[in-house]
C-alpha cells in the first residue's frame, strides 16, 4: 500500500537513488493497482493536524503525520520509512506503537 501524499517522495527517492527504471516500474505497479494507491481522506486531514499539533516541537511536517493518519485509519502497524526517529517517537490511537520494518536496512 503506498499513501497518496508519499508517492511523490517515493518516485524521487527511487529516480535519484535507484533508477528511472525502477521508478517507472513501481509507478507502473501503481497503476496496475499491484500497488494499492490509498487516497487521502477528509477525516485523514483532520487527524493529520491534530497529529502536528501533538509533535509541533518535532517539526514533524505534513507527509509524515497523513502516513501516521492514513495508518491509524487502515490499522496498518507496520511502516517503511527512512524517518525512523519520527516514526519511533509517534504513538498512533489504538496501536501502541509502529513497526518499522526492514528496520535492519535503512
Amino acid at each position: 500500500m503506498i499513501p497518496s501524499t508519499i508517492l511523490p517522495e517515493i518516485s524521487y527517492l527511487i529516480n535519484k537513488y535507484l533508477s528511472v527504471e525502477v521508478e517507472l516500474k513501481m509507478l507502473e505497479d501503481v497503476k496496475e493497482g499491484n500497488l494499492a494507491l490509498k487516497i487521502l481522506k477528509p477525516v485523514d486531514l483532520t487527524r493529520t493536524i491534530e497529529v502536528i499539533a501533538t509533535y509541533r516541537d518535532a517539526r514533524i511536517g505534513f507527509v509524515d503525520a497523513s502516513l501516521v493518519a492514513m495508518a491509524e485509519r487502515l490499522k496498518v502497524g507496520k511502516i517503511l520509512t527512512t524517518d525512523v526517529a519520527h516514526f519511533a517517537m509517534f504513538r498512533p490511537q489504538g496501536m501502541g506503537t509502529f513497526e518499522i520494518v526492514p528496520q535492519e536496512v535503512l
